[in-house]
């Protein structure tokens, strides 16, 4: 890792440190924006849901309005079928007898003139036929229709504008690559006056220029976002490392002694 002159350090963190602050004040803007966005796409959704839920009570009210009359219709025609079904099952029945009465009657005198002839008659008695009814008419039945469910009217909770604005909070560190800025550095870097004195922010924005190279050459991916308390402890053995090297650039003597236990 190069060791950088306090010049270039004070330098590179001016430049950088005003390109992090309207850099976040950019993204800032664009996270009210896009909150705005987001509110105004679920009212315009809102609306046309509402539209759509309109002309579908229109048409539920028409479907409903002819259920009702079909309904109607249905409970004053089923009588008539039923008294035109029961009258035709009695001359169904009665054509039945009358035709079996009939036959039988022609077979008694086919059979009383053979006998007269003297010969002999074997034609075998007409059988009856059993009446078997028609099946009786059903009453109609139709489906009620349902009604439609109106739209929810959208509520915009903070973890959902969260969610819809949320950003990728990286500082545009020049030709460094790009370094990701962790929150607090983030919040101490809005809260800073720069019009006063750019020391604290000049300390900030190197704290994260030399944790990141650090981190990204002794921490794993692990132990950055890790929560137990042994990658939490190799964690702030970095912070430890890095307060300990700002000594010898601010112009103590001594050596930084590694791995010793």
């Amino acid at each position: 890792m190069k060791i950088l002159s306090e010049i270039e350090i004070h330098q590179l963190c001016k430049e950088v440190g005003e390109a992090t602050f309207n850099y976040i004040r950019s993204l800032e803007y664009k996270q009210s924006e896009r909150k705005k966005a987001y509110i105004s796409d679920r009212k315009r959704q809102y609306e046309y849901q509402l539209q759509m839920y309109k002309a579908q009570l229109t048409k539920y009210e028409q479907d409903l309005a002819h259920y009702e009359k079909v309904v109607a219709a249905e409970e004053k025609d089923y009588p008539k079928r039923l008294k035109e079904w029961e009258n035709s099952e009695k001359v169904r029945k009665k054509c039945l007898e009358q035709n079996y009465t009939q036959m039988a009657a022609a077979h008694k005198k086919l059979k009383q003139q053979y006998e007269a002839a003297g010969m002999v008659f074997s034609s075998p008695e007409p059988q009856k036929v059993e009446y078997v009814s028609t099946p009786m008419p059903v009453k109609r039945k139709y489906e009620k229709p349902n009604p439609p469910h109106p739209p929810v009217e959208p509520s915009c909770d903070e973890a959902a504008l969260q969610n819809a604005s949320s950003f990728m909070y990286t500082v545009p560190f020049l030709n460094l690559g790009g370094v990701s800025l962790s929150k607090i550095a983030k919040q101490r870097i809005l809260e800073l006056d720069l019009t006063k004195s750019n020391d604290e922010l000049f300390s900030i924005i190197f704290h994260e220029i030399y944790l990141s190279r650090r981190i990204s050459k002794e921490c794993t991916a692990a132990e950055i976002r890790g929560e137990k308390p042994v990658l939490n402890g190799l964690y702030g053995e970095k912070l430890t490392i890095f307060e300990l090297e700002l000594c010898i650039f601010s112009g103590y003597t001594g050596n930084v002694l590694h791995n010793l236990e």
